[in-house]
């Protein structure tokens, strides 16, 4: 199967600006919404923390993939 990036969503200048713009101030919102939860042990803090995780998973996978994309771009 070959790769194409017809829609340009790989190329190297949407890859930086939604790293910049998107997926890490949504990191630095999730992480800081996480951190102010995560010593409190009333309900609405805990259903914060579970509904939350997932999320930081895939932001953090996404992150990684679009790291590595970035990097075999510039090498």
């Amino acid at each position: 199967m070959e790769k194409t990036n017809r829609t340009g969503v790989l190329s190297r200048s949407n890859l930086v600006k939604t790293y910049n713009e998107w997926l890490l101030p949504f990191r630095t919102l999730v992480s800081g919404i996480m951190t102010e939860n995560k010593n409190d042990y009333d309900q609405l803090a805990v259903d914060t923390l579970c509904t939350l995780n997932p999320h930081k998973l895939v932001l953090y996978r996404c992150i990684e993939l679009v790291e590595e994309k970035l990097m075999q771009s510039t090498t």
